[in-house]
């Protein structure tokens, strides 16, 4: 996924955004901040980046195709959403994928993961601590 932050930071000032991005950056273990603990990366925005990978990975627009995606998504069938190129992950053969939980709508380029909803669970935080008038 490309980079993104928190979305409140873009609607609020803070004297410590620095130290903020800084702390965000390590805890989401972005950019290759895992590497200290022994976890490998097949693609990372930034210093290790490797450009021949870009166009490999890289976003497009695509249609909605049928009603089985369409309700998964919550969209209408041929809605234009943002799509990353599945079985160009699959191809790497990796074990997890680090996604945003909140994507705000299938057209965000640094949030949406549509392809990836698909024979996939989410781990952590707990869904069930969604439910009910307090799980937003």
């Amino acid at each position: 996924m490309r980079g993104w932050n928190p979305r409140s930071w873009a609607e609020t000032t803070s004297r410590d955004r620095f130290a903020e991005l800084t702390r965000w950056e390590h805890d989401t273990l972005d950019p290759k901040h895992g590497i200290a603990y022994g976890l490998e990366y097949t693609y990372s925005l930034g210093v290790g980046e490797l450009a021949d990978y870009e166009p490999f990975f890289a976003t497009s627009y695509l249609r909605v195709p049928d009603d089985r995606a369409a309700a998964t998504l919550g969209v209408a069938v041929g809605e234009p959403i943002i799509y990353f190129p599945r079985r160009a992950y699959d191809m790497w053969n990796r074990r997890y994928l680090i996604l945003p939980f909140d994507f705000e709508g299938w057209l965000d380029l640094s949030r949406s993961a549509a392809p990836f909803l698909f024979q996939t669970r989410q781990v952590n935080p707990d869904p069930a601590g969604f439910e009910g008038p307090e799980g937003t």
